[in-house]
């Protein structure tokens, strides 16, 4: 019981009353969700890249409104296409951040396109403010994201929210593709990275 009480785990109540849990079971808890996510999350990139034959990704936003890509999976058989596990990049130039940015609604919208340059990484890059905003506003709407050479010459990529039981937006799935024939392989995209991303949703998380 020492032990326990020195670790944080329980605490005892005064005047002999007896005992309660501890802040750590807390930590514990977070940790346990955490694992347990992480653990879905690579389960389904995986059944999502064998299914779409196309590189698979999780991200979410870092505190700089940086994409932050925590999961990455490549078909079998296939090379790596795309952003490596823990890449960082522009939001704005980004499916997965561009679907991560408007999930946010309005204010989100307004608060990225304010506070950041909105730096070229082609000449398909969205730079301009108004123009951004609107097409953000539509990311919205449709509920998925779309990027067509923007950070990189000849990738493509669709993205869709994935969101808890609160309907909070937790993170993004994405799917990449080489840039041949775009328009006909981001449609036939968006239907796996969404059913994918509904599966995540509903996942057990620890």
């Amino acid at each position: 019981m020492a032990i326990l009480i020195d670790e944080g785990y329980i605490e005892r109540l005064s005047h002999r009353a007896g005992y309660r849990l501890g802040p750590a079971i807390g930590v514990l808890f977070e940790r346990s969700r955490r694992s347990g996510r992480a653990r879905d999350i690579e389960f389904v990139l995986s059944d999502l890249a064998q299914t779409a034959r196309r590189a698979s990704y999780f991200a979410t936003l870092n505190e700089r409104d940086e994409v932050e890509v925590m999961h990455a999976c490549s078909p079998p058989n296939c090379p790596p296409v795309g952003l490596p596990r823990g890449f960082c990049g522009p939001a704005h130039a980004l499916a997965l951040g561009k679907v991560l940015i408007a999930a946010g609604g309005g204010e989100a919208i307004n608060r990225y396109i304010e506070r950041h340059h909105l730096w070229a990484f082609t000449n398909r890059t969205i730079t301009d403010p108004t123009r951004l905003e609107a097409h953000l506003k539509e990311t919205k709407t449709r509920g998925y994201g779309t990027e067509f050479e923007e950070f990189a010459r000849g990738l493509c990529s669709v993205a869709v929210p994935v969101r808890d039981e609160s309907q909070t937006c937790f993170g993004a799935i994405g799917l990449t593709t080489i840039a041949t024939s775009v328009g006909d392989e981001i449609e036939r995209m968006i239907e796996p990275a969404r059913r994918a991303a509904y599966v995540l949703s509903g996942a057990p998380l620890g």
